[in-house]
């Protein structure tokens, strides 16, 4: 292994000890400006826990909608959408229901947001997808990958058929 040239920086010829100098500067300012950014990003969001209007202790994920509650992410609801969520209001059994709240990730640049994920008081988390009564092909398939992927969750597509709601649960 090679000796050290100089034993310290003052050893070092003028114009080497600068240029040592000015790096270890910019990585010792660097170094700092990245411990700022850390420390001035917010903290992350924990769900906390809530008594819900239908009995019990639930927990209000970022963008939940709490059964009997309002949110901005209601705003986005299509008309179908929005005669499912009703539905759901209904439940007594539904300690809470999200709203587009998460992303599944399939495979790459594929994902798949539930139009709802409702947790009931079993602790049971389903996630529903709503459809206006015609279904794509490229969606079944999608909704039957979900469910085989995600198994521990229970998958159900409903679809709002001559006035009334079908409700089909997808096997694992």
């Amino acid at each position: 292994m090679n000796a050290p040239r100089y034993r310290s920086v003052e050893e070092m010829p003028e114009k080497m000890r600068l240029l040592f100098q000015d790096q270890y500067l910019a990585e010792h300012t660097a170094k700092q400006a990245r411990q700022k950014a850390r420390e001035a990003q917010p903290a992350p969001v924990i769900p906390t826990p809530v008594t819900s209007p239908a009995g019990g202790l639930g927990f209000k994920p970022h963008g939940a909608v709490l059964v009997g509650t309002d949110h901005a992410a209601l705003d986005a609801l299509n008309k179908t959408e929005r005669r499912y969520y009703d539905l759901l209001r209904t439940r007594p059994d539904l300690v809470w229901i999200g709203v587009h709240v998460w992303k599944l990730r399939l495979a790459a640049n594929t994902y798949f947001t539930p139009d709802f994920t409702t947790l009931d008081s079993s602790g049971c988390l389903t996630m529903i997808d709503t459809k206006g009564g015609f279904t794509r092909e490229d969606a079944q398939l999608k909704l039957k990958l979900v469910a085989r992927t995600f198994p521990m969750f229970r998958i159900v597509k409903a679809v709002w058929e001559k006035g009334r709601w079908n409700e089909t649960v997808l096997p694992a």
